[in-house]
């Protein structure tokens, strides 16, 4: 037995002796290492290019910014792992990586170097759930025996399946990224875990004034505060102040975001819900509600013939922040009032431009029993107005009711004066009221009226 353990013990140390990184200890993740030295110095540079994650008590969290800078004499330098924590070398997070390294002769003196751009951003890289540890790690050698040239600087690792890999890092690399999991053979990275950090805003529009709390991720949000959020997946935002008062009243109106975040597609930014994605390499992302300046409108249908000033009946009303289509809307009691009618709205809906606040009269339409015909006043049943609200705005029509008249003796005396009946059957009677003489028709023996003359 102690024979066949030294045999196995002789042909690991055989393995490791002719391989060409045999210098770089084991048990790392990212190495780099000098081969055929000269001198067995370096200057190493690693600075994060975007966010990183680390981990930390068993939770993937987020890191700003990430650098580390060494003059090594010793011909390596590991990294461990971010979930290798605990081992008496650095670690270096998920991340792209900005690589500065110069090699040093003899003498001192720096002989050549490269810069270059590797990206660490997949958890399987070192978690190696699907392949074994001398798999998993990634060297970076270092030929101080060429000159300055492709062959000076490499990157080797393994496949999946155990194949050696190499690629020699040319001078086109300063500016080209290259991607562990394209490198090792895989198709994607594993970033489920990875999220990113967003700054959640209410904001009074085209003013830096912030306020209030946002929802997101089933939690109120304070304006200002960052939330994080998952890459590349859908998810939302919602709002959560909805109005503040400053001088005048401002109330939650629609969505805007920086670059990098995408919003779903043919989503209506005015809705109180915010879907979005978002890319996971660029700072300083966010999602603002903005609010902007409204006022009570106030729309009312009078009757001068009903001695009251309470509206009555419906109206069309459009809301070109909702699906822009005329909805009927009681106007019974007080009006039908918009509490929160946005300041000089005109908006872009669809490929319609400057959309407004639209209204329209119902005629005819009956009430209590009678049939009423819009006369006059601020809106009419045939064209939409539109509204431009820069403060309290109050709008009325006005109706004709059959059956009332606002002269107080006007059916005193029904008198054939004023009351006949045709030998069809049609009963006819004529009036004045609202300093106009007026023509009704039944054909129902009195049931029902209709005003003469298309009212």
């Amino acid at each position: 037995m102690k024979i066949q353990n030294f045999l196995i013990t002789l042909v690991i140390c055989l393995y490791i002796i002719s391989s060409s990184y045999a210098q770089c200890p084991g048990g790392g993740e990212l190495k780099i290492c000098v081969e055929n030295p000269t001198s067995n110095k370096f200057y190493l540079s690693i600075n994060s290019d975007g966010y990183c994650w680390d981990y930390n008590n068993s939770q993937v969290v987020i890191v700003n910014n990430y650098e580390r800078s060494v003059t090594v004499t010793s011909g390596n330098y590991r990294f461990d792992s971010p979930n290798d924590k605990g081992s008496n070398i650095d670690t270096i997070p998920w991340g792209k990586f900005k690589i500065k390294i110069v090699s040093f002769d003899s003498f001192g003196l720096a002989r050549f170097g490269k810069s270059f751009y590797l990206n660490l951003k997949d958890e399987n890289w070192s978690k190696g759930s699907t392949y074994s540890d001398y798999q998993r790690d990634t060297w970076i050698i270092i030929d101080q025996s060429a000159n300055d040239g492709n062959g000076s600087i490499f990157l080797r690792g393994f496949s999946r399946n155990g194949t050696e890999l190499t690629r020699y890092i040319a001078d086109y690399d300063s500016n080209s990224t290259i991607n562990i999991w394209t490198f090792m053979g895989f198709d994607s990275p594993n970033t489920s875990n990875f999220k990113v950090p967003i700054t959640l805003f209410n904001k009074i529009e085209n003013t830096n004034t912030s306020f209030g709390y946002l929802e997101a991720n089933g939690r109120q949000v304070r304006s200002g505060n960052e939330e994080t959020f998952n890459y590349n997946v859908q998810q939302s935002v919602t709002h959560g102040t909805l109005d503040t008062i400053t001088n005048v009243r401002n109330y939650s109106f629609k969505w805007s975001n920086s670059n990098y975040i995408t919003p779903q597609s043919g989503q209506n930014i005015y809705n109180s819900l915010f879907n979005f994605s978002t890319f996971i390499d660029v700072y300083d992302k966010s999602i603002t509600r903005n609010f902007r300046p409204v006022y009570p409108l106030t729309i009312k249908n009078i009757s001068p013939e009903s001695g009251s000033t309470n509206s009555f009946g419906e109206v069309l009303f459009k809301v070109p922040t909702t699906d822009n289509q005329f909805q009927s809307y009681s106007a019974a009691g007080s009006g039908f009032v918009k509490d929160n009618a946005f300041d000089s709205l005109s908006i872009l809906v669809g490929s319609i431009p400057n959309q407004q606040y639209g209204i329209k009269a119902i005629s005819p339409f009956t009430y209590n029993g009678r049939n009423y015909y819009w006369q006059s006043g601020d809106f009419n049943p045939t064209t939409q107005t539109d509204l431009l609200i820069t403060s309290q705005t109050n709008k009325e029509a006005y109706y004709k009711g059959t059956q009332l008249s606002n002269q107080t003796n006007e059916y005193s005396n029904t008198s054939q004066r004023k009351f006949i009946q045709t030998p069809d059957g049609v009963k006819h009677i004529c009036y004045e009221s609202m300093n106009r003489v007026w023509i009704e028709h039944s054909t129902d023996n009195g049931a029902t009226w209709i005003l003469g003359n298309g009212g």
